[in-house]
């Protein structure tokens, strides 16, 4: 088997570069076998011997080395294996930030590197570190020099990416030491799922602005009318502070020795927190009873949603507009900053983004775009549109959660729950939340205090169940039951001991009402103790990262995992019916058990059968012990029409 490596240097990003001035490929020997470079090179013997090698590996070759070469080469095409390092990193290494905090403490690695999987961090854990590039030394002004960095080759940009070949190589070497703790049907499968969001990446989703900037106008009109409701509801403070001058000072009227009044006027804001404290205390009478870490009221959407008062659900409303705000328009990371000029965004995915192999959404986060069933969340979804003449469909998977759960439960139940899952109804309290009322003694259909407000038992324990598998402690727990009491201060940290009781009694019954959950709970926080790792459902280590995350890892990962396998699938599948990404389909979103994908529209019924059929079939590739389903959407014009 051939194995090469490479890596490349051109005058600009992916979507600005129109030159590559040099390329070094290099064997696992560390022997240098190609390095053309310069103004008059030629790079063609040396793209050939990449395209016919078994396998081409680079740091993010995925997302950058192998679509610029395609871009500025259109005729070559590897015909070998893509081995992505930065992949690896994130399969094998999890929990690198964890590995890396010790040798930081020891003073081995600087702290900005905690973490991180680039090249340049890797290099430095490894001793053989990149080189630093700062542009051509023959520009003597510093400015200009950095301004043309990528400009043109030089000699000293050449030596920079043969180090970079070396600190590849020695990154190579470190990953082919730890191969045999990955399977290799995994890391096919990540760097499939890695070409497919890149792919998606670069299609985008396209973004309605006009209908944005509309939406953002009437957000910013209706935040300004509660604004001034919550100021006349809760008037301006007068502040006075009494003090003595030490100098005299004309300009300000102080006189030395003098005692001067200072008065402050202070308006009401509702996105201020210690505002909305001070004015409930003072003017509601309320008398808080959960704190955050620094004794402050807690005053989150949450928390007011609970309280009786009509004032605070105009604080929660202008606190929903203002987020919804940032989504759109004012925040840092708002969809219409990152709307281009084509009309489109092109929302960062990193296929491994998080240690439970979930994906992470990042320059905008689509990741959070709200629901339709929340306060303008339909408004939200309907900016985000195929392109032009074609149609987008929605496919996700049917009770994914619970279905995994079913997966890892059968063999302690005999498919007890799993029988709960596939037919139980919450018209008659068979479902899992209704069963979880009866474990802890609540009627599902009756109504609990919490915080003011009286709520329905299912929700609760609904809310109450998903809380306790993702790792809450007692005291949470006993909150979201809206039992709460007293704080005392134990071992220097403020604790509602009546809180933590109470849910620390509930959990305890509704594990032993459910032995199967208890099991798995106790077997997996076992394993986790001896070892620090579980095994997920495709033979992948998974890192938790304490022992009452170890159930909540487990799932989560039994989630995401299948989800890649079916998207894998659903695109192998597209492809062998003739159909091309980026001509007649390609994805616009991923978001946890979802797709949203543009296809022209006489394709549309295979997309939604292929789709449904890829999570099926990932759930018998996977060997699933419940089997998955998904559901496909009508075809329709915006997100908001297709889930």
């Amino acid at each position: 088997m051939r194995r090469l490596l490479f890596d490349i240097e051109t005058n600009g990003l992916l979507r600005d570069l129109t030159k590559m001035h040099c390329l070094v490929i290099g064997d696992e020997e560390g022997n240098i076998l190609f390095d053309p470079g310069g103004p008059e090179a030629d790079f063609t013997e040396a793209l050939k011997a990449l395209e016919e090698a078994d396998e081409i590996i680079g740091h993010n070759i995925i997302r950058f080395d192998i679509p610029a070469l395609k871009k500025l080469y259109p005729w070559w095409n590897p015909k070998g294996k893509v081995r992505d390092t930065i992949i690896y990193s994130k399969v094998i290494w999890p929990n690198l930030k964890d590995l890396d905090f010790p040798n930081w403490r020891a003073g081995k690695i600087p702290g900005q590197i905690i973490g991180a999987h680039r090249l340049e961090a890797w290099g430095l854990r490894l001793g053989e570190l990149k080189d630093e590039y700062e542009g051509d030394p023959s520009i003597e002004n510093l400015k200009e020099r950095k301004a043309r960095k990528w400009e043109a080759w030089n000699p000293t940009m050449h030596a920079y990416m043969r180090q970079d070949y070396k600190t590849t190589l020695a990154f190579w070497n470190k990953i082919k030491t730890k191969l045999s703790l990955v399977p290799a049907d995994v890391i096919d499968l990540e760097h499939n799922v890695a070409e497919i969001i890149f792919r998606q990446e670069q299609f985008g989703v396209c973004f309605n602005v006009e209908k944005a900037q509309a939406l953002a106008a009437k957000l910013t009109a209706e935040r300004a009318e509660l604004g001034q409701q919550l100021q006349e509801r809760f008037p301006a403070w007068h502040d006075e502070e009494v003090f003595v001058p030490k100098v005299n000072n004309k300009k300000m009227g102080y006189e030395k020795g003098v005692p001067f009044t200072k008065i402050t006027v202070t308006e009401f804001s509702a996105s201020n927190r210690f505002h909305i404290e001070r004015a409930f205390r003072e003017h509601l009478g309320w008398e808080p009873t959960e704190f955050n870490e620094d004794g402050t009221a807690k005053t989150d959407e949450e928390t007011l949603n609970l309280l009786p008062y009509p004032e605070a659900k105009l604080v929660v409303r202008y606190l929903v507009l203002s987020k919804l705000l940032g989504y759109v328009a004012n925040g840092k990371e708002a969809w219409l900053r990152h709307v281009t000029s084509e009309g489109r965004i092109h929302g960062g995915v990193d296929s491994v983004g998080a240690h439970t192999f979930r994906m992470t959404h990042s320059k905008p986060n689509l990741g959070q775009v709200p629901s339709n069933d929340v306060p303008y969340g339909h408004e939200c979804r309907e900016l985000f549109e195929p392109p032009p003449g074609w149609l987008m469909t929605g496919i996700d998977a049917d009770a994914l959660e619970g279905r995994v759960m079913a997966h890892y439960l059968s063999p302690l139940d005999g498919g007890e729950f799993l029988k709960t899952i596939l037919e139980g109804k919450k018209e008659d309290g068979s479902d899992l939340h209704s069963l979880n009322c009866a474990r802890i003694g609540r009627d599902p259909k009756g109504k609990y205090l919490r915080g003011g407000t009286m709520l329905p038992g299912r929700d609760t324990l609904k809310e109450f169940f998903y809380a306790l598998i993702y790792g809450a402690g007692g005291e949470q727990l006993g909150v979201i039951l809206g039992v709460t009491g007293p704080k005392e201060k134990i071992r220097g940290r403020v604790v509602d001991t009546t809180a933590k009781a109470a849910g620390s009694e509930a959990e305890r019954k509704l594990l032993d009402n459910f032995p199967a959950l208890k099991a798995l709970r106790e077997s997996v926080q076992k394993t986790w103790s001896i070892r620090k790792y579980l095994i997920g459902i495709d033979g992948r280590r998974l890192y938790p990262r304490s022992r009452n995350a170890a159930l909540n890892t487990l799932f989560q990962s039994g989630g995401a995992i299948p989800m890649k396998v079916a998207l894998v699938i659903l695109d192998g599948d597209l492809q062998a019916a003739g159909y091309v990404p980026g001509v007649d389909y390609e994805f616009m979103l991923n978001v946890h058990d979802e797709w949203q994908i543009a296809h022209r529209p006489e394709i549309t019924e295979d997309v939604r059968k292929l789709g449904t059929g890829a999570i099926a079939k990932a759930g018998e590739v996977l060997k699933f012990r419940c089997p998955l389903v998904g559901s496909a959407s009508k075809p329709g014009h915006s997100w908001a029409e297709t889930h």
